[in-house]
C-alpha cells in the first residue's frame, strides 16, 4: 500500500501526534506571559526581561540547522522524546532559581530543547503526510499550536493569579510537557530516505526563495 492509502486524518497516529504539538506548546506558553514579572520577582532590570526572553530564541536559532541533520540520524521520534523529556525536566529548576543569571542559562537550555523538538516534528510531519495532502495535513498540525496559543497563556496567568506561586506554575507546565513525552511514545518511527554520509551545508538557505518565504514568516511574527 502507498502512503497515501495508508494515511487518515483520524489515525490513532496522527490524533496523538497532534496531541503532542498542542501539549509541547502549552508547556511552553503557560509561562511566557509571566516570565517578566519572574524575572522583575528576581530582581531583574527591563534589560534583563529582554536578555532572558532573548536567550531562549539566540540558542534555539544557532542550534537548529545541525539538529535538523541529527534528526536524520537518530530518528525523528526519539528526537522528539529527547527534547521533550529534557523540556519537561528543566522546568523543575524554572522555580528553584535565585537570580538572573541562572534563569538565562535555563533559558539557553530550553531554547535548545524547543530546537531539538521542533527540527524533529517537522521532519516528521513531513515524512509521514502524503505529498498530495501535504498542506493540508501541515495546516491542522500548525493549527494545534495556534490553539496552545490561544488557550494556555491565559490558563498560566489564572494560575498565577489563584495560587501566587511561581513554583506552582512551573510545576504545572513540567507535568504537562510530561504528558506530551507520553502521548509520543505510542507514535510509529517514519522512515525516510536519505543519505547516510550526508554533510550539513547552509548554502542552500540562501537561496531567493527560501530568503523569500524566511523574510515572510519574520515579519509575521515580528
Amino acid at each position: 500500500m502507498t502512503k497515501q492509502q495508508d494515511f487518515s486524518m483520524w489515525s490513532v497516529n496522527f490524533i496523538l501526534f497532534c496531541l503532542a504539538n498542542f501539549l509541547y506548546y502549552g508547556a511552553f506558553y503557560l509561562y511566557i506571559p509571566v516570565l517578566p514579572q519572574y524575572v522583575e520577582m528576581l530582581g531583574g532590570t527591563p534589560a534583563d526581561i529582554g536578555l532572558v526572553g532573548g536567550a531562549f530564541g539566540l540558542s534555539s536559532f544557532i542550534i537548529r540547522p545541525y539538529l535538523g541533520k541529527l534528526a536524520n540520524e537518530w530518528g525523528r521520534k526519539r528526537m522528539m522524546l529527547l527534547g521533550t523529556i529534557s523540556f519537561a525536566l528543566l522546568f523543575l529548576l524554572f522555580g528553584r532559581v535565585t537570580g538572573v543569571v541562572p534563569l538565562v542559562v535555563l533559558r539557553l537550555a530550553h531554547g535548545v530543547c524547543l530546537a531539538m523538538y521542533l527540527a524533529a516534528s517537522a521532519a516528521y510531519i513531513a515524512d509521514y503526510a502524503p505529498v498530495d495532502r501535504r498542506g493540508e495535513v501541515l495546516g491542522i498540525y500548525q493549527t494545534c499550536s495556534v490553539v496552545s496559543m490561544a488557550v494556555f497563556p491565559a490558563a498560566g496567568i489564572w494560575i498565577l493569579q489563584h495560587t501566587q506561586s511561581y513554583p506552582f506554575l512551573f510545576n504545572v507546565t513540567f507535568v504537562t510537557a510530561l504528558v506530551c513525552f507520553f502521548v509520543l511514545l505510542p507514535l510509529k518511527e517514519t522512515n525516510p530516505v536519505y543519505d547516510q554520509e550526508q554533510k550539513l551545508d547552509l548554502l542552500p538557505i540562501f537561496r531567493r526563495r527560501v530568503i523569500f518565504m524566511s523574510s515572510l514568516c519574520l515579519l509575521g511574527a515580528s
